[in-house]
């Protein structure tokens, strides 16, 4: 993906909190081809959303008041959202996957949380027809976007401590299984701030 916006800044069942999630559904992942997205959202992508998820130039885009851009939540209470690319491939199998996005993370409130995810599924995952059905926390909260998917490669972002071991930072699951956790604990640091995970509060 070559320019992306997202607005992730809300919650589920958390006050003042951030949740929302993109991934990208795609067949096994076992082979050999990778594959590319490469999008600024102005050339009408096949997109599935879910929840409160929109293809939006209200606020405008990276490139200005008319260009495209996915919002996935804006910063309200309650709001959840995923967003499903169809998959590219045809049906071949990869083994690269490889993001580069403009995000924009915060404007919300000092607690920022819950976080949002990256995956690329396994094509009998539940999320490519229900946008639900994400990993749980370490403490066993089910469904959270910020965890990832439950198939395939999930790169999570979480920003609220669940309890228990969970990190506030980056995670990489593969099928379900924790390789490794990033702890980013800096809330709204600055645009250069590589120990937070928002944007800055503005």
């Amino acid at each position: 993906m070559d320019v992306m916006k997202l607005s992730m800044d809300s919650m589920l069942m958390r006050p003042f909190a951030t949740l929302a999630a993109l991934f990208i559904g795609i067949s096994p992942l076992s082979q050999a081809q990778t594959v590319v997205i490469d999008t600024d959202f102005n050339d009408n992508p096949a997109l599935n959303l879910f929840g409160v998820a929109q293809l939006t130039n209200a606020k405008g885009g990276v490139d200005g008041p008319d260009d495209n851009y996915i919002s996935v939540t804006d910063n309200l209470n309650g709001q959840r959202g995923s967003i499903v690319f169809d998959d590219p491939t045809g049906g071949f199998p990869i083994t690269g996957f490889k993001i580069r996005a403009d995000l924009r993370v915060g404007g919300g409130t000092n607690s920022p949380a819950d976080g949002f995810s990256f995956n690329l599924v396994r094509d009998n995952d539940p999320l490519i027809g229900t946008g639900s059905g994400y990993a749980a926390s370490p403490t066993g909260e089910a469904d959270l976007p910020e965890e990832g998917s439950t198939t395939g490669l999930a790169i999570g972002f979480d920003e609220w401590f669940s309890g228990g071991s969970d990190t506030i930072g980056m995670s990489v699951r593969l099928d379900n299984v924790i390789l490794q956790e990033i702890s980013l604990p800096n809330a709204n640091g600055e645009l250069d701030d590589i120990t937070s995970l928002q944007t800055g509060l503005l």
